[in-house]
């Protein structure tokens, strides 16, 4: 038996330009939500360097409807080298992202890390 790994069939970790790029094709294909449907049944996304390489503002868009869907669904993990007000730039017209309770919990989330 394979002993347990922390990222397994259920943790999907992922850069934030190669899923970008990813949902940005699947508008093209006329296939919106398949990587969505994927991504809602794993346990964990990671999402790794956003901010690190910029990306349109269509594909920041289509990255805010994604985590808007994967919300209260599955657990994510964002990393990046961004202040906390540069974060909103990522996302073009879509800062709502990091107003309001979604900002208070991560914020609370760090803060409570830190102790």
């Amino acid at each position: 038996m394979r002993p347990h790994s922390p990222i397994d069939e259920q943790t999907r970790p992922i850069s934030s330009v190669e899923l970008v790029n990813a949902l940005e094709q699947e508008k093209l294909q006329g296939k919106p939500g398949q990587i969505a449907g994927r991504l809602t049944h794993s346990d964990l996304v990671i999402l790794d360097d956003l901010g690190y390489l910029p990306f349109s503002a269509s594909g920041g868009a289509l990255l805010f409807h994604l985590l808007s869907k994967l919300y209260e669904r599955t657990s994510v993990i964002i990393t990046t080298n961004l202040s906390f007000v540069e974060r909103a730039t990522v996302f073009g017209e879509a800062r709502i992202f990091f107003s309001g309770a979604r900002a208070n919990r991560s914020m609370s989330s760090k803060n409570s890390a830190r102790r």
